[in-house]
């Protein structure tokens, strides 16, 4: 099959490569020439694992190619998947702009070519938005030829499935602090919770720790919200969703704070390991705050490469850590060597390296459940246990 995909960065790559392994024909389209540089070169854009590996395959196979120019990418295509981002207002809300935009290309680009078409939305939007998009963009342009599905069901899966991953994550974040207020391992909590596999489903959120980031949770349980608001629908638990996990990530910076060590050294930015996607990262928030406390910091995460950040990913952190480059260092063992507290939110390195490295006279904070950190002589100490 020919496919056109419509934004190159952490959806629409990903996309582009499993559908290049599976044998189709992938042509990407963004309009920053860096992106549509690098797929032309074979080369991700993004730091996710397998990736490189895949788009260099299909690359060499003749099955990967990208363009600025929409209209091409709809010309030499017969389906187009729009992976543009949706970012969020200052209310809430989503800001659909750049989503409106790839649509009216598209639909210009059929008006001339007059050919059948299948244009799939995989940029997450509120339900109702797919069909408002199609019946204000593209059926404007193309008339009642353009069949309109029911999608507000597809819409409210995206949403439940991650306004569900983000309650979980609060969940245990929060049986985690009251579990260390009463001497307990929050951890060891929900490891029992999570042997209930028949009514608890899936242990994979459940494990008291990180507070959640990223580009979707953060931005879809808001949106969501600020929509029942509008709408006169009251949903207590989910309204404080966002509220728990800032309470969580208080508590951390609390923590930090309290231990009186003015040099600290972070293990992982980014807000999940192995890729370099800064956006929403909890780590970034921790970061950004004790810089403008005056604290030293040294960051060690082998996935960020500030010459390949793009797109999104690199406004935002020229807007918050313009300073990064300063911070980052380049292996384990300078920012062990540089801190007097270390905070490791990742495993990104080997526990036989970070335990080489350690000191008596140091603190660690475990955020992640790393518990080996603990046989190291430095005095070890876990945010929920």
């Amino acid at each position: 099959m020919q496919i056109s995909i419509f934004g190159l960065g952490y959806v629409g790559a990903v996309t582009a490569g499993c559908l290049a392994r599976l044998g189709h024909s992938i042509i990407g389209a963004d309009v920053q020439e860096a992106k549509v540089q690098a797929f032309n070169d074979g080369i991700s854009p993004i730091i996710e694992p397998e990736l490189d590996a895949l788009l260099k395959g299909a690359r060499a196979s003749g099955h990967l190619r990208a363009t600025t120019l929409a209209d091409e990418a709809v010309r030499d295509s017969d389906v187009s998947i729009i992976c543009v981002g949706t970012p969020s207002l200052e209310s809430g809300r989503l800001n659909l702009d750049f989503v409106r935009k790839v649509s009216q290309q598209i639909a210009e680009a059929l008006r001339n070519l007059r050919k059948r078409h299948v244009v799939i939305f995989r940029s997450t939007m509120l339900p109702g938005s797919t069909r408002s998009m199609v019946t204000e963009v593209i059926v404007k342009l193309l008339g009642d030829n353009a069949q309109i599905l029911p999608w507000e069901g597809a819409e409210m899966i995206k949403y439940a499935c991650n306004y569900f991953h983000a309650i979980k994550v609060g969940f245990a974040n929060e049986i985690g602090r009251m579990s260390k207020f009463l001497g307990v391992d929050g951890a060891r909590v929900m490891d029992v919770v999570c042997k209930d596999t028949k009514l608890n489903i899936s242990p994979y959120y459940l494990r008291p720790g990180n507070p959640f980031g990223g580009s979707c949770l953060p931005k879809d349980v808001s949106a969501l919200s600020s929509f029942a608001r509008m709408e006169g629908v009251s949903l207590p638990l989910l309204d404080n969703t966002l509220s728990t996990n800032q309470a969580h990530l208080d508590v951390l910076l609390k923590l930090i704070t309290s231990k009186e060590r003015r040099k600290v050294g972070l293990l992982g930015l980014a807000f999940k390991a192995d890729t370099d996607d800064l956006r929403g990262s909890p780590m970034v928030a921790v970061a950004e705050a004790l810089l403008g406390r005056g604290y030293q910091i040294s960051v060690y995460d082998p996935q960020i490469n500030l010459s390949r950040l793009i797109g999104a990913n690199e406004e935002m952190i020229q807007r918050r850590m313009p300073h990064l480059a300063q911070v980052l260092k380049p292996t384990l063992r300078e920012v062990l060597d540089a801190s007097e507290l270390v905070v490791a939110s990742q495993k990104c390195a080997s526990v036989e390296e970070v335990l080489a490295g350690a000191r008596a006279d140091q603190v660690v904070i475990d955020v992640n459940g790393w518990r080996d950190l603990a046989k190291a002589a430095w005095t070890y100490e876990g945010l929920c246990w």
